[in-house]
């Protein structure tokens, strides 16, 4: 995109036509940055099971990515370019069955690995959901500004205080990333 000025109509004071025209510069700018700030959403397309054991969740599809400013590989998401992002995650829980306890807490939380491949929790994108047994629909969603720096990775933990037998619904699990500042 590019702004060519038109001529100042009659009636239209030079200064007023100026201001118009770095207003308009100023957009053009504007937008052009947004290009470079494109969304990325990964998806499961199985499940991952829910123990008192913290597991990797098993994101293995990368729905959208239209500027390829992510690379998702063995559950773990790259950035290309440093800056604050916005995460968004989404897990349905699903009751496998009637083994195990019968409640427990389930927590989710995103680690990132500072680029060390030593991945640490960022404290304030988490969430946790009370489960029971045999009383389906209960899920873990969360979401929340971090920043992250160039070859950076991120994933998403899950894990329950109890013995609940659980996993995530199939398929249904979900990230979404945007970056918000570069």
């Amino acid at each position: 995109m590019s702004y060519k000025p038109a001529p100042v109509p009659n009636g239209l004071s030079r200064v007023v036509a100026q201001y118009l025209r770095e207003e308009l510069r100023r957009i053009e700018i504007e937008f052009g940055s947004l290009a470079e700030k494109s969304p990325g959403v990964f998806q499961a397309t199985g499940s991952t099971n829910i123990s008192s054991t913290a597991a990797t969740l098993g994101l293995d599809t990368e729905v959208a990515d239209p500027n390829e400013n992510y690379e998702l590989a063995s559950s773990e998401i790259s950035v290309r370019q440093a800056g604050w992002y916005h995460v968004s995650v989404n897990i349905p829980i699903d009751d496998e069955g009637s083994a195990g306890g019968t409640r427990a807490k389930v927590f989710a939380y995103l680690e990132r690995d500072q680029g060390t491949a030593t991945f640490i929790t960022v404290p304030q994108l988490r969430g946790q959901d009370y489960a029971r047994e045999l009383s389906g629909g209960e899920g873990v969603s969360f979401s929340g500004l971090v920043e992250l720096a160039a070859g950076e990775a991120i994933r998403v933990r899950v894990d329950q205080s109890g013995t609940v037998d659980l996993q995530t619904e199939s398929a249904e699990a979900s990230l979404s990333i945007f970056n918000i500042k570069a």
